[in-house]
Parts: C-alpha cells; sequence; structure tokens
C-alpha cells in the first residue's frame, strides 16, 4: 500500500524482451493506465530466467520513474547467505569466493555469515582471511553445537530482507540461485533445491 493505493507490478517475460508496467490496483482501467512501464531488448540467448534476474536491476528505477520511490524494493534489500560451518578448512575458501560471485550477480547488497561450529581444523582462519576482502561476518561457537544451532545463530545475525541457507561443501549447486532469487521477487517466502 502506497498512499492509500494497492500497486501491483507485472512481468511478461517473451523469446527476446521484457517488459514491467506498474498499474494502480483499484483503476478500473489499470491495463490501460499503466503508472510506469519500461521494455527490454535482451539477446535472443537469454533464458527465461536470466531474464526475470533483470527485473531486480530495474525495479527501483521503474518506481522511481513513477514517483515511487523505493515502493518496489525495500531500502535494505540485502540478501544474507548463512553458511555454518564445521571442519570445512579444505572447501570453505573456494565455495565462500563462488557464493560471492553468485551471490553478487543477484544484487550488489549481501552478506555471507560464516558460523564456525566448533572446527577443529583452519576453518576459523580460513573464515578470518575471507572476511578481509568478501563482504564476510563470521561467527564462531565455542565448541561443536550442531547444524542447527549454527543456522540459529547465522539466523539471529543476518540483516538481510531474504537468508539464505547453504552448506560448505558445494552440495547445493550455486546454479540455482538465480531461480531461487527470482522466486523470492516474485512473492514465495520459501524456496528449496528439488
Amino acid at each position: 500500500m502506497l498512499n492509500g493505493c494497492a500497486y501491483i507490478l507485472t512481468v511478461d517475460v517473451g523469446n527476446t524482451f521484457i517488459r514491467f508496467g506498474l498499474f494502480a490496483e483499484d483503476s478500473a482501467a489499470a491495463q490501460e493506465c499503466p503508472l510506469a512501464t519500461c521494455e527490454i531488448t535482451t539477446p535472443s540467448s537469454i533464458t527465461a530466467d536470466e531474464a526475470r534476474m533483470r527485473l531486480a536491476q530495474v525495479m527501483a528505477a521503474l518506481a522511481a520513474d513513477a514517483g515511487m520511490l523505493g515502493a518496489l524494493v525495500p531500502t535494505a534489500a540485502v540478501l544474507s547467505c548463512v553458511v555454518p560451518a564445521h571442519n570445512e578448512e579444505a572447501n570453505l575458501e573456494d565455495f565462500v569466493r563462488a557464493l560471492a560471485q553468485a551471490a553478487g550477480r543477484l544484487t550488489p547488497e549481501f552478506e555471507i555469515i560464516i558460523v564456525n561450529d566448533g572446527s577443529r581444523d583452519a576453518t576459523h582462519a580460513v573464515a578470518l582471511r575471507l572476511a578481509q576482502d568478501l563482504p564476510v561476518r563470521y561467527l564462531a561457537l565455542s565448541r561443536n553445537f550442531g547444524k542447527e544451532a549454527a543456522l540459529t545463530a547465522g539466523l539471529a545475525h543476518a540483516r538481510g530482507s531474504a537468508v539464505l541457507l547453504i552448506d560448505a561443501d558445494f552440495q547445493h549447486p550455486l546454479e540455482l540461485l538465480p531461480e531461487m532469487h527470482a522466486l523470492w521477487l516474485a512473492g514465495y517466502d520459501r524456496s528449496e533445491e528439488r
């Protein structure tokens, strides 16, 4: 709701273009009288998922053109990635760097929260090193409490509008992040790997 009116964003994804329209939901002629529209020509090789991802990049500009700055994208639209880590010295650096690249393609505003669940290897040192040059926040539990406790600690410290819970061992394919992000933007509360 904005100024007493509800607004919806419609998205058409065609073979070679995306069309956005911002309409007043209570308008009798909403489809004929858009508040703002935008059409983007894309390469014919783009997939529907890639096209949907461009929605996130255009939503703020579209809202601004309609005089609704910030109405479609929360000002603190941060993606928090919670990564529990128990003895992940061998995987952690490669995984977190790959995760940072994948998250950075979705949004410039993201954080990675590494939760060290009482590791006995060099997970602590790797996490501290990563925090020096990536948007990493680091939590170290005093002992091994288990994955659920590590996830809970990460959730408690997450600042994002959306939170991704993901293991540090590449068990969950990072290639699915764009699809999960698109589902979140479309209004889904939860998205799970199948």
